[in-house]
């Protein structure tokens, strides 16, 4: 009641509150597609796409993942990924295609090589997420 009086507090229902607190939980990809800096290659590069096409079938739980793989919160900030600061990036990596993804968690960096199939892509990434340990001991 220091902060803010409760007659202003009473106004937002408990799930507003949680999104302004600790961010919104739905992912919306062409939000997310739209707020991406791209380094390595352009939008058009055919990583890029496969990408998308990947996270646009992925469910909410595994967009999740992806998210917490890359930036380190499985949550967007409450204005959308035009408000994650930094913003997020993807870089298409000179790494062999046999690599799996990698992740600068502290710039936001999602590093793929450039893989030429879908299903590279989706085998490698989902190796990744099911491997993450969110700056856990391995």
């Amino acid at each position: 009641q220091s902060l803010l009086p409760l007659h202003c507090l009473r106004m937002f229902r408990g799930i507003d509150m949680n999104d302004m607190l600790c961010g919104v939980s739905v992912i919306d990809v062409e939000d997310w597609k739209q707020n991406t800096l791209c380094s390595g290659g352009s939008r058009d590069h055919p990583t890029v796409k496969l990408f998308w096409d990947f996270v646009t079938v992925l469910n909410q739980t595994n967009r999740r993942r992806l998210l917490q793989f890359a930036t380190g919160s499985c949550v967007v900030p409450l204005g959308g990924f035009a408000e994650m600061s930094p913003a997020f990036k993807l870089n298409i990596s000179n790494l062999p295609t046999s690599s799996i993804p990698l992740a600068n968690v502290c710039d936001c960096e999602l590093i793929l090589p450039p893989y030429h199939s879908g299903s590279m892509l989706k085998r490698k990434l989902m190796i990744a997420l099911e491997h993450n340990t969110s700056f856990g001991m391995l």
